[in-house]
C-alpha cells in the first residue's frame, strides 16, 4: 500500500505558522500528529494575559505547556462585588511556573501591597526578562522602583509609560548619593544592560527619580536608544532639558513623541543642543484629541479651559506638528555624525496633510548646513486614518442599488471596494506629490526620502535620480 509522502518538517512549520491567528485550527493541529504539536503548542500558549479576563489555571500545570509561554501580560483581578484589587494564590502559583517568559508588561499593580511570597515570586520572573513594560504601576518609592529595576538584570528593553510612587516625599538626595556612589566605584548602575528606554509622562516626584536614574544610565555607556513621550494636554507645557541635558555627548537613535503638541511652547532654547552626537531623530506625532462642535472645552489638570475648538479637523492635524520646529530647529551635529531623520504624522485626508510643515522642514535642513551635511535619509511615515470627520465619509459613498435588483449587496461591495482603493490611491499621489515639491531641495542634497504607508502597504523611494519621476504605484510590503 502506498503512502503518502511526508512534507519536510521546515514546510509544515511555515503552514503552521500561517494559522498563527485561528485559535480553533491551532488546536486541531496540537491532536493531528506528534510532528504537528511543539509548533502549535508555540504558537497557542507563547502569549498569556492574565486578569483582563478568565483564564483557566489549571491549563498551564503541565510543565510541558507552561515552557511554551514566552509574553505575559498581568492585569490587577478586580472584583466586580466590591471594585477592590484582589489577587489569588492559584494565580500567583500559575505564574510561577513559566521558565521562559523574556516579556512581562504590568497594568495597574500596588506593587507596596504584595506579600512577600508574591514578591519573591514576581523579583524571581523578572530576573530572566529581557522586555519589561510598567503602565500604572504603583511603587512604594524610588528605592523600591530602583531596586524592582536591579532585580532585572539582563533587561535590555524597558517601557515606562506610567508609573506612581505612594510615597511623595520621598528623600531623592538618598538616591542620588546612591547612584552617584556606584558610579565613583564602578559597581554597574541598576539597568545597566538595557538598550533601549522608554519613557512616558510621570507626575513631578516620579519625573525627578527618573531623570536621575536616566542620568545614571547614560554615563554608564549602556544605553543606545530612548524613547521620550510626553503629554501637553495633561502636564501643561513639554520641558525636554533634563532628559537631554542627561544625554548630552553620548551616541545614541532618540525618539521624541508629544501628544498635545499644539500647546508646545516655542521655546528659545529647548535643550536639544545639548546633543551633539546624535545618529538619529525620530518625531512623532500622535493622534491628538480634536476638539468638536459638541466639546468645546478641553480638560487640563481637571480644570475645562477653552479649546481650539472653531478648528477643523484638518487645522488641527497640521497645528500638531509645529511643536517638531523648535527642535529641529536647534538641533546640533558638528561632526555630521546625524545620519536619519523620521517623522511621523497623522494625516487623514489631502486637507490635512501639512504643506507648509514640509516646506519649513526643507528650509531648515538646507540651510543649516553645519548641523545636517551628514544626513543621508528623511523618512516619512504616514498614519493614514479615515474617521467620522473626513470629507472621503459623505464625500465617495456607495450608491444603492433599486429594491429589485437581486445582486445589490454584491454590488455594493464592489463598489465599497473600489471606493478605497481609489481614495487611498488619491491620497498617496497627493501626499507624493506634496512631497516631492516641499522636500525638493533636500533631495537635491543627496538625501533620499522615503515615503511609508503603513495602514495602506506601500513605501516610496525618492532620490535625486527619481526627483521628476511621478510614482505610478507604490512598493507593496
Amino acid at each position: 500500500m502506498k503512502t503518502l509522502p511526508e512534507l519536510p518538517q521546515e514546510l509544515t512549520d511555515l503552514i503552521i505558522d500561517n494559522l498563527h491567528s485561528d485559535l480553533i485550527s491551532l488546536r486541531a493541529c496540537t491532536l493531528t500528529c506528534h510532528s504537528w504539536l511543539h509548533r502549535s503548542r508555540r504558537l497557542l500558549h507563547s502569549r498569556v494575559r492574565i486578569g483582563e479576563y478568565f483564564v483557566d489555571l489549571d491549563r498551564y500545570s503541565d510543565p510541558n505547556v507552561a515552557h511554551y509561554v514566552r509574553e505575559l501580560e498581568l492585569y490587577m483581578v478586580v472584583s466586580g462585588h466590591t471594585c477592590q484589587r484582589v489577587t489569588t494564590e492559584p494565580l500567583w502559583q500559575m505564574i510561577s511556573r513559566f521558565p521562559s517568559v523574556n516579556t512581562l508588561t504590568i497594568r495597574d499593580l500596588e506593587v507596596p501591597r504584595l506579600s512577600p511570597n508574591k514578591m519573591s515570586i514576581l523579583q524571581t520572573l523578572c530576573k530572566q526578562l529581557r522586555s519589561l513594560t510598567l503602565i500604572n504601576v504603583e511603587f512604594k518609592g524610588p528605592d523600591q522602583f530602583i531596586e524592582f529595576i536591579d532585580s532585572c538584570d539582563q533587561l535590555t528593553h524597558l517601557n515606562i509609560p506610567r508609573i506612581k510612587f505612594f510615597d511623595r516625599h520621598a528623600d531623592i538626595d538618598a538616591l542620588a548619593h546612591s547612584l552617584s556612589s556606584l558610579a565613583e566605584s564602578g559597581s554597574p548602575i541598576p539597568g545597566h544592560r538595557i538598550k533601549c528606554l522608554s519613557l512616558g509622562t510621570f507626575s513631578d516626584h516620579v519625573t525627578t527619580t527618573v531623570e536621575l536614574w536616566f542620568a545614571a544610565l547614560v554615563a554608564s555607556g549602556s544605553l543606545q536608544a530612548s524613547i521620550i513621550s510626553r503629554d501637553a494636554c495633561i502636564d501643561g507645557p513639554v520641558n525636554f532639558d533634563p532628559i537631554f541635558s542627561a544625554i548630552g555627548p553620548s551616541s545614541m537613535d532618540l525618539q521624541i513623541s508629544c501628544k498635545g503638541g499644539t500647546r508646545y511652547k516655542n521655546k528659545a532654547d529647548t535643550g536639544i543642543n545639548h546633543c551633539p552626537n546624535l545618529r538619529s531623530i525620530t518625531f512623532i506625532s500622535p493622534p491628538d484629541y480634536t476638539p468638536t462642535a459638541h466639546s468645546p472645552y478641553t480638560r487640563s489638570r481637571g480644570r475645562p479651559t477653552p479649546s481650539s475648538a472653531s478648528l477643523t479637523t484638518s487645522q488641527h492635524c497640521k497645528q500638531n506638528q509645529l511643536w517638531i520646529l523648535p527642535l529641529l530647529s536647534q538641533v546640533v551635529s558638528p561632526s555630521h555624525r546625524l545620519r536619519t531623520i523620521t517623522f511621523q504624522v497623522h494625516w487623514s485626508t489631502t486637507c490635512s496633510v501639512n504643506s507648509d510643515f514640509l516646506s519649513q522642514v526643507s528650509n531648515i535642513l538646507t540651510k543649516r548646513t553645519e548641523a545636517f551635511g551628514g544626513l543621508k535619509e528623511l523618512i516619512l511615515i504616514v498614519q493614514h486614518h479615515f474617521g467620522s470627520g473626513s470629507p472621503f465619509r459623505t464625500r465617495y459613498r456607495p450608491r444603492s442599488s433599486s429594491a429589485g435588483e437581486n445582486d445589490s449587496g454584491a454590488r455594493t461591495k464592489e463598489e465599497r471596494q473600489q471606493m478605497n482603493r481609489s481614495r487611498d490611491k488619491k491620497f498617496k499621489l497627493f501626499v507624493e506629490v506634496t512631497v516631492r515639491y516641499r522636500l525638493a531641495d533636500v533631495i537635491k542634497k543627496g538625501v533620499v526620502v522615503l515615503l511609508d504607508f503603513p495602514q495602506g502597504g506601500g513605501s516610496l523611494r525618492i532620490t535625486t535620480d527619481t526627483l521628476q519621476d511621478l510614482s505610478t504605484g507604490f512598493h507593496l510590503h
